[in-house]
């Protein structure tokens, strides 16, 4: 695809895939309760970064994914501006590794404006080489 003199190369890639929360992707809280109890139970113990949901993914396996992500932009893309089109958790994880916020900091943001369910995200590198 061109666009105004650049090429632009779309890459469909399932490490981008939005987290999966198991039922809790599914059904709604009230739901959640009244279904899967203990699903409520062990999100309360382990919290919104660590838990594993029944058949879903937690936010540290999220960003093992991402890690892999970066790994192949490094060496794919290194000296090209790339866009990445993805969900707000998914994002929101991906900024707190390239901003190394704190776990606290990216649950504060989970689910607010800052970070809606869709987004695109545009990442270039600065003066020192750094993505930015």
């Amino acid at each position: 695809i061109k666009k105004n003199g650049h090429q632009i190369i779309p890459i469909m890639d399932a490490r981008i895939n939005e987290i999966h929360r198991g039922y809790g992707s599914i059904l709604s809280k009230e739901e959640l309760g009244t279904t899967q109890p203990q699903e409520i139970e062990t999100f309360s113990l382990n919290g919104w970064f660590h838990n594993i949901p029944l058949g879903g993914q937690s936010c540290v396996q999220i960003e093992h994914i991402i890690h892999s992500f970066l790994s192949f932009l490094r060496e794919t893309c290194s000296d090209k501006k790339v866009i990445v089109v993805g969900h707000g958790t998914w994002i929101n994880l991906l900024c707190r590794i390239l901003d190394n916020r704190s776990i606290q900091k990216a649950e504060e943001l989970h689910g607010s404006e800052f970070y809606v369910n869709a987004g695109v995200t545009i990442f270039e590198k600065d003066i020192h080489g750094n993505l930015v």
